[in-house]
């Protein structure tokens, strides 16, 4: 069968699949859009029924982020590409409520229209393409939308992926129907992909070997840009740190995690190792609930909410919200929650970009890649023994980080970022 006949008939067969899909699954969906707004919120713009404001500069540009963790991951990379094209005109869509709620509080400045992402039904992406008319459209990490990439395509529109990633299921998910994403894949203008691993995937599928790049991982570049603007003096006066203070802090705990601390701590207070312990629960409503643990195991604690600081405390409790990261600025050594239980960690690269050693669980799934990355830098622990053992090798010195590598892998993510940029300006 010729390419571009099966390219016409997959497309065909999958534009129809959309309304068949939303007939079956009806009553599923009228309950969830009845009962939750989240699922309400940008239907109209899915459907193509509202549609963005028309952006008056001569060359527009188009990013696209699913959800929380890749407009987080993107946010930077958006606002470094605005100061290079400060006259390009920016449209970001994302896929979520509460991605839109992130990508309107960090890129209010620099986006000049936000939508919800299209359903990628023939007619809808049709609209939205003659709306807006991009000269370049952005998608951060792995979509594949055929119908989109069909017709941008046809409309002499590049489109780029940033960020790239496949994952091993989505690899084996992916493989299956690689013949049917063939053709689409072909209409890519460039992918930037984060590892060797993840560019041989993407060919495997079916991308051109040619406009495939590797560049690493932005979200490297997202943490180091937010780094820049900590002042760790001005946190240590803050929290009230002396100079002479070990700080331990332990980031985005989830329930249970904090009596593997708790237990880590007595074993190091029982060795006699003074060291100041900080606890950020992860989720706003634990805070008091942490507070009572605290109280239950007689330790006298500071709460930051109220204002108290670690001079007059040993233990403090972080229950304020946005202030953790900058709070790695001036620990000594840190644990990363979420990964003592099986919850799948969090971003490890918040602490490490202050160059302070860190310990995760072995839970550590939704950070896969990065701890891959950076398995050289942090160290899995598995119980409160190996957590303490951890903490005392630091307090002791023998455990070092390399600092000046870890530096050197946050430095080369601006370079990834300017290959990026100018590739993606080139086609303007």
């Amino acid at each position: 069968m010729p390419r571009r006949l099966m390219e016409k008939g997959v497309l065909w067969l999958y534009n129809v699949a959309y309304p068949v899909a939303g007939l079956v699954l009806s009553p599923y969906l009228v309950y969830k859009l009845s009962s939750q707004y989240k699922y309400r919120a940008g239907l109209g713009q899915k459907l193509g029924l509202e549609l963005p404001n028309r952006i008056l500069s001569k060359k527009r540009v188009w990013f696209h982020a699913v959800s929380v963790g890749e407009t987080q991951a993107v946010a930077p990379f958006v606002t470094f590409f605005k100061k290079r094209y400060a006259d390009v005109g920016v449209y970001f869509s994302t896929t979520t409520y509460t991605g839109m709620d992130v990508a309107k509080k960090s890129l209010n400045a620099v986006v000049d229209e936000f939508f919800y992402f299209p359903f990628d039904f023939y007619p809808v992406v049709r609209k939205v393409l003659e709306r807006i008319s991009p000269n370049a459209i952005v998608i951060v990490e792995t979509e594949i939308w055929p119908t989109l990439l069909y017709l941008s395509h046809d409309k002499d529109i590049p489109v780029f992926m940033i960020n790239g990633r496949i994952s091993d299921s989505s690899f084996k998910g992916y493989m299956r129907v690689a013949p049917f994403l063939r053709p689409f894949l072909q209409k890519y203008r460039r992918f930037y992909m984060r590892s060797k691993e993840d560019a041989s995937r993407i060919v495997l599928i079916g991308a051109p070997q040619e406009k495939v790049v590797v560049t690493g991982n932005i979200k490297f570049y997202s943490v180091y840009e937010r780094a820049k603007h900590v002042d760790a003096e001005e946190w240590r006066a803050k929290l009230g740190k002396k100079e002479d203070d070990y700080l331990w802090v332990c980031g985005s705990t989830h329930a249970e995690e904090e009596f593997f601390v708790l237990d880590a701590y007595r074993k190091l207070s029982g060795e006699g190792i003074r060291i100041k312990l900080c606890i950020a629960p992860r989720h706003p409503e634990r805070f008091d609930e942490v507070a009572s643990i605290l109280s239950s195991m007689d330790y006298d604690f500071g709460r930051r909410s109220r204002g108290d600081k670690l001079d007059q405390y040993d233990i403090l409790l972080l229950d304020t919200v946005g202030e953790l990261f900058s709070v790695y600025s001036i620990a000594d050594v840190v644990f990363i929650g979420g990964s003592l239980v099986p919850v799948g960690g969090h971003n490890p690269l918040e602490s490490l970009v202050f160059g302070k050693p860190t310990a995760m669980g072995p839970h550590y799934f939704n950070f896969e890649d990065v701890v891959q990355e950076m398995e050289n830098y942090i160290n899995i622990i598995h119980d409160a023994h190996e957590l303490a053992t951890f903490v005392k090798r630091v307090i002791e010195g023998t455990h070092t980080l390399d600092i000046d590598s870890v530096k050197s892998t946050f430095e080369k993510s601006y370079y990834s970022v300017e290959l990026i940029t100018e590739g993606i300006g080139k086609a303007l």
